[in-house]
């Protein structure tokens, strides 16, 4: 299940974006350089992956659920900073229960 994830994450995000599967059914994405465009792109592609997931079948279990923290950044940022949107983002998704994407921006959180 998880490789089948990964090939779909893969080919739904940007070939120069971080992603990473922090624990569990935790998923985070860190996406620099975006813009307006991308941003709302970034959107449509978490909530696309995520009917994926609900639609994936992996022998007889199917119905795969995640939660997914998504940080991004239109200017300059560090890692460690991006980080922190993205982990901050992923929290929130987590409160909001399974099957749900955050997106938060550095610019938003002042990092």
């Amino acid at each position: 299940m998880l490789k089948a994830f990964a090939d779909i994450l893969v080919r739904e995000f940007r070939v120069h974006d971080i992603l990473g599967r922090v624990g569990g059914d935790e998923f985070m994405v860190l996406m620099r350089d975006m813009t307006e465009e991308t941003v709302e792109r970034a959107d449509e592609m978490s909530g696309e992956i995520l009917r994926m997931l609900r639609e994936l079948k992996v022998g007889r279990a199917e119905r795969f659920s995640c939660s997914i923290g998504i940080g991004t950044a239109s200017g300059n940022c560090s890692f460690q900073e991006l980080y922190q949107v993205a982990d901050k983002a992923l929290y929130e998704a987590k409160e909001r229960g399974k099957a749900c994407f955050v997106r938060h921006s550095s610019e938003e959180t002042g990092n």
